[in-house]
């Protein structure tokens, strides 16, 4: 045991550590980065030049030599290694620092995937501790089996899920394989439904037209389909007669740099820089990489969970195409964090760049300030319908002026 958990400490300072290496951009404490890509790096981590530990690693490893070797007791290296970690990236002084367990991780996955293998719902704990469906996604297995939400689920395979919380029934469900049964309340009356596990996509994007020509789109993360889904609902608008457009990052903390770089290639063509990257090397511009500028204008709603990848999205736009910004001030995430996947596929991540906007300016701790700073009005969270929401209602006055 102890030789595993010393190749375990070898592993994170020496030079033949390999892992892959993806770019974090997240806005709030929510599970959600951004990929700047997949590639390979090596650093000479507690190495001094002829290859060996440096006098303080050292010293870490003798005093872990020490415990291990006179304790009384079991070593649980996994757990120590993570408490290892967990201690330095708090050390750190880094507020976007963390240890990422499994579980957090695969929620990571699910979400910046933009789909996973399973049946489709979404699920919430009564007073009662009974399930309750609160959502069900489209085209995903359940909603094809007939599931609804407020359907009560009383049972899995015929087994009993009285007294379970969400992630368990989550976990129950991962360990499936096929089709199985689900017992659920309907109106007071048992109902089974048979269910296929399949892939489901989330739905990242909503559009519609809110006016003749006034299109809208809500993007909620900057997941890996979220261009495809974009695409298809400019496509859309397009052919309904869109002249102008409104889109909404409200809420959105983040996600795919990868994702949001596309994305920016349908609104500007290459001659337009879309952020800078500060690191210790300088600073690197970055193109976007579409063919064409749109011509038609543009509102942005946004507010204070409006996040990295969003900043990133409305910065771009307002000082590269022009767009006017509704709402409030955007939250103010302007760092880069990467992260890093250990063996027992647990992650952490910490900073270690800045991004700045197409102008050069860093927005970290400041925000993106808004053109019309509007409140949300209370009857939007009394009642939440399109009427209400007088931010929307203001971006299609000001398009409507426009025109």
């Amino acid at each position: 045991m102890k030789k595993k958990i010393m190749n375990s400490i070898k592993k994170i300072v020496s030079e033949d550590f390999k892992f892959w290496e993806v770019i974090i951009l997240m806005g709030l404490t929510a599970v959600v980065g951004i990929t700047l890509g997949g590639f390979i790096i090596k650093k000479n981590y507690g190495l001094d030049k002829t290859g060996t530990f440096t006098p303080a690693l050292q010293d870490f490893v003798n005093n872990y030599n020490y415990i291990a070797n006179n304790y009384y007791g079991e070593i649980d290296e996994d757990e120590l290694l993570k408490k290892a970690l967990e201690t330095i990236l708090e050390e750190i002084d880094d507020p976007y620092a963390a240890y990422l367990d499994e579980n957090e991780s695969n929620n990571l996955n699910i979400q910046l995937s933009g789909s996973y293998r399973g049946m489709g719902i979404e699920v919430g704990t009564l007073t009662t501790g009974q399930l309750m469906i609160t959502g069900v996604f489209s085209a995903s297995p359940a909603e094809k089996a007939g599931l609804q939400s407020g359907d009560i689920i009383l049972s899995l395979n015929d087994e009993s899920i009285q007294g379970i919380s969400g992630s368990e029934f989550a976990n129950k469900i991962k360990e499936l394989s096929g089709s199985f049964m689900l017992t659920v309340l309907r109106n007071e009356t048992e109902e089974e439904f048979n269910i296929r596990l399949d892939t489901v996509v989330i739905k990242s994007v909503e559009s519609k037209m809110v006016e003749k020509n006034i299109g809208y789109v809500y993007i909620s993360i900057f997941a890996d389909n979220t261009y495809e889904q974009l695409q298809a609902a400019l496509d859309s608008l397009n052919n309904a007669g869109m002249q102008s457009l409104i889109i909404d990052l409200r809420e959105n903390t983040g996600g795919y740099l990868t994702s949001v770089e596309k994305i920016l290639g349908l609104f500007l063509d290459n001659s337009h820089v879309i952020y800078q990257i500060q690191d210790k090397s300088g600073i690197t511009k970055y193109y976007s990489k579409g063919k064409t500028t749109v011509t038609y204008p543009i509102v942005i709603l946004t507010n204070s969970a409006t996040a990295s990848a969003s900043e990133i999205m409305t910065a771009a736009l307002k000082e590269e195409l022009g767009a006017i910004s509704v709402g409030k001030k955007t939250y103010g995430k302007g760092s880069a964090q990467k992260l890093h996947t250990l063996d027992n596929g647990s992650k952490y991540k910490f900073t270690t760049q800045k991004w700045l906007t197409p102008l050069g300016l860093s927005i970290d701790k400041v925000g993106i300030d808004v053109n019309y700073d509007i409140d949300m009005d209370k009857a939007y969270y009394d009642e939440p319908i399109i009427e209400n929401d007088n931010q929307l209602q203001y971006a299609i006055k000001l398009l409507k002026m426009n025109n």
